[in-house]
């Protein structure tokens, strides 16, 4: 029997070997490659977070003012008649503050009943709550708007 000498690489041990390596340097650029693309695919995943939340804040935004819209376009008849009503009754109380009379007290109560008109009809006094539904609309008539036309149209 010859003994087994052999150079090239085709014996069991060396293939073993080769094998093993390869299998090492494969393992250790799996993991690399691995890592990162890991690392890629949670950059990816955050971005498309972002462009998500950024999709679904333009789409309430975009409902909120659609919406704010129509509640400004069938509310503002409403608060323009209040308005023109409130303009009306500070006009008469003007009026009758320029109006000279003779007696100079009732000239004082005029100067008085304007500058209280001017306070009582504020828009934060015109637009309480109090004066609305649950559903915010107006009620059967404007108290305020009630008390101060009586109070100048004598």
């Amino acid at each position: 029997m010859q003994p087994c000498y052999r150079n090239d690489k085709q014996g069991p041990y060396n293939n073993f070997q080769e094998s093993v390596e390869t299998q090492s340097r494969n393992i250790w650029e799996e993991d690399g490659a691995s890592d990162n693309e890991s690392s890629v695919r949670l950059a990816n995943n955050e971005i498309i977070r972002q462009h998500q939340k950024q999709g679904y804040v333009d789409g309430l935004a975009a409902h909120q003012e659609t919406s704010l819209q129509m509640g400004f376009d069938d509310a503002f008849p409403h608060g323009a008649q209040l308005g023109i009503d409130v303009g009306r009754i500070l006009a008469r109380a003007k009026i009758n503050q320029e109006i000279k009379e003779v007696d100079s007290k009732e000239v004082q109560n005029n100067k008085d009943l304007f500058n209280e008109a001017k306070r009582a009809l504020h828009i934060t006094n015109i637009l309480d709550q109090r004066f609305f539904d649950t559903e915010l609309n107006l009620s059967q008539s404007h108290e305020l708007i009630k008390k101060w036309n009586s109070k100048t149209t004598r």
